[in-house]
């Protein structure tokens, strides 16, 4: 191992001894350490140490050091590299006085300089869930660095797309935490969060994917590792609900092997079933060590109904167990003892764990340890050369041999640890013995390419000799001793590992109860070292089951230290031991009985969280993954901390795990987590539909679960004292406030209750349950949802106001139609001193189209980026609007890399579509450049982006669409090449640093559409024409004239008339603002506000040109001169006065009207300018419009009482034979009481066309 790792020099001249030990490796950021022996010369001398090289640049570096040395003395020499930068260096010694010392040794460096651990709340997230996470940096001491202060960290999407970066992520205490909201529909897959230190990577993922957490724990195991020569082939099923009550039904467990076995038989938590193991190898010829059997378990639950399936591989052996021999040391010296260690494992890799007990052999009589293990002392007589070891039990027979060590003239040492648990800070004895007597030897620890420790001892001539070492943090988890002494100026030496799986600092966390119920509050104990910064986490045991996440364990630390040894290759001595001598061999048979448990294998599957509310209790309305999430706190002088907590809603088990950090004692791990139960002895949960219509009939399923010991008999009752549903079946009762049924629950088990409910009130209604015994009784309350047989129906009417010290009357009516819902109609006013309106408030409830597509997606960004361009431009900030806005803006942007192709370009579906979207990558591209102010964004994704769209553009300079994009609106216009080359051309020209880099694109671009502009005859077209033309500087007005030509005028309006009026205006608008003139353009500007009610779900682009434009100018307008009055009233009777004024401008002021008014006058006095709206809703029956679809549903043959079958059908019916639709959303709701099993929801996902999106099933058709 030293001979690829050290370079042992032994340098003997004019009676001068030196025993160098030099690292072969130079570790980043660390200073490079040596030691330097002397033996038998008189005086003193120096050496010349030097670490000379040259950087990455080729640039000359070199750190020098002079050592003065005396005789016996053992230097332990560090030399300062920690400056030196990444590069090419070697170890130059060469002595003072002469040429008796001249060596080079080459060096290389090694750039792990830190331990990154990372950790996260949960295994596993689902969309719209929020990721806590926490980087650690480490020395190699496991003790929080001091430099650099800060890192950076990255959280990547699973395509490698930046969603997230923390540039100077700053440490406290060596640790960084903090937090992300995922958006609601992100890319699934492994997600990635990277720390980088000192220019190094460190990368950890974790998953996201719709899942949901299970309701059952299933554990699938053999009693023991089955062999060929066993009678049967026997398994054990154990199935229990997430929190702890054992599962009741029947289980069917088939054995794939050679032969195919099946049993069924009733399960009550646990069942072990037993298959000939003759029956099934069905006479399978015996050639490989393992046969593999596939075993499958299905059970029914009695009580739910559910079927619960595991799958899980065995293996068959030829032999029970496997032997394997420890060795104290690789070779053994005749005359003295050797010791080493005989390991017992099942087929599984786990230590024996059966009893104590004396077991007859041939030469010795053994007593193995309850751990597996049987420790074995051979004395070897001085002319044994060789040892066989033949070691069996039962049908396991292994061979292990033992060779003498390579004597040379001199003789030979050798070490080992006679220590058998070695543990931090306690001694560790070592034992170094000679074939020759000594006086003198020196012992060196190396731990990760370091020296740790060096000493030299002397002492009387003996052959063999024992001293004690104390393990430090920094040996962690392994090390080398190295011993060596001269005689008649040679070397001898040996080394023996040191394995240490302790850590320096430890953590205790205790309950005051391992088992409490929902709500209840509890006081946490955690001991650790003083002043000890201490992290806690408790995720629900259901959570666990689906994966094991970034967690830091006391496995995954040490592992992690360990790789600062894994770098450093090299573990052979051979060439120090030549000699074998004479042969003789000496033979041990060891024979005993051995008993091993073997533990159980686990299906995840489950967690069971019921809604439930104690009597004497609030209702529980919490139910989160994960737990105890705190910011870190310290450990007082005691070195404990005391932490108080209400216990989550959920009935489950939690698993608690803490980790300590101290700059003076390094990292601790609690050992194993705290289990923490969390349950009632009786309680119900309730089963209803997400919602209902107000005409249909809801079934409220009731399961009722005892733990009791005695049967009960319980009273369940359904509360309506609000009186907000009627009972179908109340069998005459006039009392409709409640409805009672009587059942009998068994000890130890559960039974359901149905009630069946016609709702007589839309929105939410509560559900309360009450179950009640002599001994226990238990309360749930839950809404459910109830909406109306109606089509929403809504229409904002917008003015803008400008004032110069004046007044301005409007007058507006109400178009509300007589027939509609009773009490559906709500009327809004709402006023803003600045021209983007209510874009400023209600960000998320602007658009209302549904996503689901890569053009539909970047609306949900428009408004969000709008606003905080406007609110950057006008210099006045609303902080919480501001966050909210740049979070909704990074949700989007999470859920556009969904449609992001390989090649760089974007279209409706990603993947899926057959090539990428001219127009949606122009769109997407120019969009993330302007959101890139704001938040995080890949710019790899913007320039391959571009990248992508230059490759498009034709000899002539157009663009061309390539992908599918539906033929209608904007989208139908963007297949004429004019219009696709202009729209290409201003995503281009509205960024600087790409029209700067494809200014030949932008050139051959230009001249197209100049040789187009004659045949242009949309106003649209000519108006984009215009405004591209405008941002490429092109000198010649003609465009522009002609543009003005087909406008439209009046009553103070100015717009363009088209297919795209809303977008040709607003494109109009853009160009006088482009042009510097911003008073010209106020007629467009009073148009465009007028019809805001077009932005959002018509068209993607009148929202993002229109919010654009008027954003634009609105900068320009400052709202600090605002101060005027806005009083509303209808008829004589005046209802409301709103003032605005330069502190309230950038905030919308909501007022309700009464909902049956049907005509509103508007009086404003006073200076400045602003918008103001009035917002009206209301709904119309359904059963009263002209359906749209036809639907056909047909019940197959499979559907029970308890179970429907379907085969649904739909067709769009068009009003005229020319119509074609959007993109339809059809939402089919199953009868009341019913939901879709999961499994066929998953088959139906499998089709290219389906989508699942908010718990819904969508179908997509391309048109």
């Amino acid at each position: 191992w030293f001979l690829d790792l050290f370079r042992i020099v032994n340098y003997d001249d004019n009676f001068r001894n030196y025993v160098i030990l030099a690292p072969k490796y130079l570790r980043a950021k660390h200073p490079y350490q040596l030691s330097i022996a002397t033996h038998d010369f008189n005086g003193f001398t120096k050496l010349h140490l030097a670490i000379d090289g040259y950087t990455e640049n080729d640039e000359v570096a070199n750190v020098i050091k002079e050592v003065h040395l005396k005789r016996s003395q053992t230097q332990l020499v560090e030399i300062d590299t920690t400056t030196l930068p990444p590069g090419s260096f070697s170890l130059n010694i060469l002595s003072g006085s002469g040429g008796e010392v001249n060596l080079t040794i080459p060096l290389t460096v090694l750039d792990k300089a830190y331990t990154v651990l990372i950790q996260t709340n949960k295994p596993i997230y689902k969309p719209g869930n929020v990721i806590k996470f926490r980087v650690l940096l480490l020395d190699e001491a496991t003790k929080p660095v001091h430099k650099p202060k800060a890192i950076h960290v990255t959280l990547a999407d699973p395509d490698g797309n930046e969603i997230k970066v923390w540039p100077y992520a700053m440490l406290q205490n060596g640790v960084f935490q903090s937090q992300l909201e995922i958006s609601n529909e992100p890319n699934l897959g492994n997600w990635s969060i990277t720390a980088n230190a000192y220019g190094k990577d460190h990368t950890f993922s974790f998953l996201v994917d719709d899942y949901k957490l299970p309701k059952y724990e299933l554990k699938v195991s053999t009693p023991q590792p089955a062999t060929v020569s066993d009678r049967e082939f026997s398994v054990d099923v154990e199935a229990r609900y997430i929190f702890g009550r054992p599962v009741k039904g029947n289980a069917t467990i088939t054995v794939n092997g050679p032969k195919k076995q099946s049993k069924t038989a009733k399960i009550n938590g646990k069942i072990r079933l037993s298959f000939s193991m003759i029956d099934l190898l069905h006479q399978t010829s015996i050639v490989d060590e393992i046969i593999p059997v596939e075993v499958i378990v299905v059970i029914h639950d009695q009580y739910t109904r559910e079927n619960i399936k595991a799958t899980n591989m065995f293996r068959i052996f030829n032999q029970s167990y496997r032997l394997s021999l420890k060795k104290s040391s690789k070779y053994f010296i005749p005359g003295h003892p050797y010791r080493c260690i005989v390991e017992i494992k099942d087929q599984n890799g786990r230590l024996y764990s059966g009893p104590n007990g004396y077991h007859n052999t041939s030469e010795m009589r053994l007593n193995p340890e309850s751990d597996g293990t049987v420790p074995l002392t051979l004395e070897v007589p001085e002319q044994v050369t060789h040892i066989e070891l033949n070691i069996s039990y039962r049908d396991t027979n292994e061979h292990f041999e033992l060779q003498r060590i390579h004597f040379s003239t001199t003789g030979q040492i050798q070490a080992s640890i006679i220590t058998e648990q070695l543990t931090l800070n306690t001694p560790i004895m070592v034992q170094v013995q000679s074939s020759i007597a000594l006086n003198h030897l020196t012992y060196q620890i190396i731990a990760k390419g370091k020296i740790q420790t060096v000493q030299q001892m002397r002492f009387d001539d003996t052959d063999s000799v024992q001293f004690n070492i104390t393990a430090t943090p920094e040996m962690i988890p392994n090390a080398k001793v190295f011993v060596f002494s001269m005689h008649n100026g040679l070397i001898l030496k040996d080394t023996v590992p040191l394995m240490i799986s302790s850590l320096p600092n430890w953590v205790n966390v205790t309950l005051p109860n391992e088992k409490v119920q929902p709500g209840s509050r509890i006081q946490l104990e955690v001991e650790s070292t003083p002043n000890s910064l201490v992290g806690l986490l408790a995720v629900d045991r259901g959570a666990w089951l689906l994966g094991d996440g970034n967690q830091i364990t006391k496995q995954s630390v040490l592992d992690e230290i360990g790789t600062f040894s894994d770098e450093i290759e090299g573990d052979n001595d051979d060439s120090y031991f030549t000699n074998y001598g004479e042969r003789e061999t000496i033979i041990v048979f060891l024979f005993f009985h051995i008993y091993c448990q073997h533990a159980a294998l686990t299906a995840r599957f489950g967690n069971f969280v019921p809604d439930e509310e104690d009597a004497y209790i609030p209702p529980r309305k919490e139910f989160p993954e994960s737990w105890l999430w705190l910011d870190l706190q310290k450990t007082g002088m005691d070195g404990k901390l005391h932490i108080a907590d209400i216990v989550p809603d959920s009935i489950t088990n939690w698993e608690i795990t803490a980790f300590s950090i101290s700059p003076e004692h390094g990292l601790g791990v609690q050992d194993e987590p705290v289990a923490l139960a969390v349950s009632k002895p009786f309680f119900i949960t309730i089963n209803v539909p997400n919602s209902i219509k107000k005409s249909e009939v809801a079934i409220v399923k009731v399961a009722i679960f005892s733990v009791l010991n005695d049967t009960s008999y319980v009273g369940v009752t359904l509360k309506n004292s609000r009186q907000e549903f009627e009972f179908v079946d109340n069998r005459g009762r006039k009392d409709v406030s409640y409805q009672a049924k009587n059942v009998i629950v068994t000890a130890n088990s559960a039974t359901t209750v149905l009630f069946k409910i016609k709702p007589k009130k839309m929105g939410n209604i509560v559900i309360k349950v009450i179950a009640e015994t002599t001994e226990a009784s238990d309360s749930t309350e839950q809404l459910l949802r109830v909406t109306p047989e109606s089509l929403p129906y809504s229409i904002t009417e917008k003015r803008l106001i400008q004032l110069q010290n004046n007044r301005q009357s409007f007058e507006l009516e109400l178009k509300i139609p007589r027939h509609i819902d009773v009490n559906s109609e709500e009327i809004h006013f709402s006023v803003q001193g600045n021209l983007l309106g209510d874009s400023v408030d209600g960000l998320d409830e602007m658009i209302r189209m549904p996503t689901g597509s890569g053009e539909q997606n970047v609306l949900k960004m428009v408004p969000n980026l709008v606003l905080l361009d406007y609110m950057v431009g006008v210099g006045k900030v609303n902080v919480p609007l501001r966050n909210r806005a740049i979070k909704f803006l990074g949700m989007g942007y999470q859920n556009q890399l969904k449609f992001k192709r390989n090649d760089g370009s974007f279209s409706m579906f990603g993947q899926q579509d057959n090539a990428g979207s001219v127009f949606l990558t122009a769109l997407v591209a120019k969009t993330l450049h302007q959101a890139s102010q704001f938040i995080t964004v890949d710019e790899k994704v913007i320039e391959n982006a571009y990248d992508w769209l230059r490759q498009q553009q034709k000899m002539d300079g157009s663009f061309t669409e390539l992908g599918n994009i539906p033929e209608y609106g904007l989208q139908r216009k963007h297949t004429e090449k004019s219009v696709l080359t202009a729209y290409t051309l201003v995503a281009f020209l509205e960024n600087d640093r790409i029209s700067e880099k494809h200014k030949s694109i932008i050139d051959k671009g230009t001249q197209y559409l100049v040789s187009k502009i004659q045949g242009l005859e949309s106003s649209y077209a000519l108006a984009l024409t215009a405004y591209a033309l405008q941002l490429a500087q092109y000198k010649q007005e003609y465009a522009f004239s002609k543009l003005l030509e087909n406008s439209q005028s009046n009553n103070g309006f100015r717009w363009w008339n088209d297919d795209n009026t809303a977008e040709a205006t607003a494109y109009a608008l853009l160009c006088y603002i482009q042009r510097g003139d911003f008073v010209d353009p106020l007629p467009i500007l009073r148009w465009l506000i007028s019809k805001r009610h077009l932005f959002g779900p018509d068209n993607i682009e009148t929202t993002f040109i229109g919010l654009q434009a008027i954003a634009e100018h609105s900068k320009r307008i400052s709202p600090n001169r605002n101060n005027y009055e806005v009083s509303i009233s209808r008829e004589s009777n005046q209802l409301v006065t709103l003032n605005i004024n330069p502190e309230t401008s950038l905030t919308v002021q909501n007022v309700s009207l009464p909902s049956n008014v049907r005509k509103v006058r508007v009086m404003v006095n006073g200076t400045g300018t602003g918008t103001f709206s009035i917002h009206y809703r209301y709904k119309t029956n359904i059963l009263n419009l002209r359906p749209r679809f036809d639907v056909k549903v047909q019940t197959l043959d499979t559907t029970t009482s308890h179970y429907l079958d379907l085969k649904i059908c739909a067709k769009f019916k068009p009003s005229e034979a020319y119509e074609i639709s959007k993109l339809a959303l059809m939402e089919i709701t199953f009868p009341s009481g019913y939901i879709a099993l999961d499994e066929s929801v998953e088959e139906l996902e499998k089709m290219d066309t389906i989508r699942v999106r908010y718990g819904r099933l969508a179908k997509i058709y391309s048109v």
